[in-house]
């Protein structure tokens, strides 16, 4: 296994420092101990064969909080869909406008965050969906929608189902590690939080076509398949001409395409190209846009009635 990058480590313990140490021994020296902790959590974390520390796997899911915020923010067709997706991806991750992580944010690590933003607060549930709510009530700006939008997932995400409440700040489901930030861990819980977003962000009774998340919720996928699914789910949403997907999520997106389209007339072609860089690149198009590309180029009347367009 691939020794991982030593900030990671840094980071968990200077958060013990902060927040757990100086409660047992407030005489030590903190480079004491900063020391102590980080080769600790180091040795165990690079050779551990249990624990997962390639940087892939350090990032916060975007599936639950930025993507699909997105679906259901463009399906109400609400005009500041992705300002809003990307605040409520903001306190994890920044995020490019082609829905990939920049930059990795620690707002996790801080206890008044972890109340305010992640719902970690021990407390009951029901409440803190409350609380996610009422943000909505509240909320004037893109920024403020996306921060409700987080934390209504949160509200669902992280609840201690074996004690029935919230986890608690400061340690938070350090225990279970990522388990409760992934969808397939409990696919019910994330279509509540689904039809709970729906009417905060589109208003009391509004409903949605449920397709992309039903699937997404019923196939137990992992995190980045999901991403592709929603991705290809906003394009489809958007009219886009193509869109790009990873080449280990093609498989997945073709399976779900299948799927989504069998009683349609769109129809999607997968197409492999190589950039400017070498690299291979691959694109799903639009046929409907094909077909009427080739008749505006086509004069000839035997092509025209071979190559009717597709309908959206």
């Amino acid at each position: 296994m691939k020794p991982i990058n030593p900030f990671y480590p840094l980071a968990v313990t200077h958060f013990l420092y902060l927040h757990v140490a100086r409660l047992f021994c407030n005489n030590l020296p903190k480079i004491i101990f900063l020391l102590f902790a980080f080769c600790i959590i180091y040795s165990v974390s690079a050779k551990n064969p249990f624990i997962k520390c390639e940087r892939s796997k350090m990032l916060y899911e975007t599936d639950g909080h930025y993507w699909t915020v997105l679906v259901v923010a463009t399906m109400l067709k609400i005009p500041q869909a992705e300002a809003i997706a990307y605040a409520a991806e903001y306190p994890d991750n920044v995020m490019n406008s082609d829905g990939y992580i920049v930059r990795k944010r620690f707002t996790f690590l801080y206890p008044k965050a972890q109340k305010k933003i992640h719902a970690l607060t021990g407390g009951n549930s029901e409440h803190e969906k409350l609380v996610s709510r009422n943000m909505f009530k509240e909320a004037q700006t893109a920024n403020q929608k996306g921060i409700a939008s987080h934390r209504l997932g949160d509200s669902y995400a992280h609840i201690n189902d074996k004690k029935g409440k919230m986890y608690p700040h400061i340690i938070a489901h350090l225990f279970h590690w990522k388990k409760p930030d992934k969808i397939r861990t409990n696919p019910s819980k994330y279509l509540s939080y689904v039809i709970d977003l729906i009417e905060c962000l589109g208003g009391k009774g509004a409903e949605l076509d449920m397709t992309v998340f039903n699937y997404i919720a019923q196939a137990g996928l992992n995190s980045e398949e999901n991403e592709a699914i929603l991705k290809a789910e906003y394009n489809m949403l958007q009219n886009s001409i193509a869109f790009n997907i990873d080449e280990g999520q093609l498989r997945v997106v073709e399976k779900y395409l299948r799927e989504r389209l069998k009683n349609g007339s769109l129809v999607y072609l997968l197409h492999s190209n190589t950039d400017a860089k070498k690299r291979v690149v691959f694109s799903f198009i639009n046929t409907a846009y094909l077909a009427n590309k080739f008749l505006a180029e086509n004069t000839d009347s035997t092509i025209l009635q071979q190559a009717t367009p597709l309908e959206n």
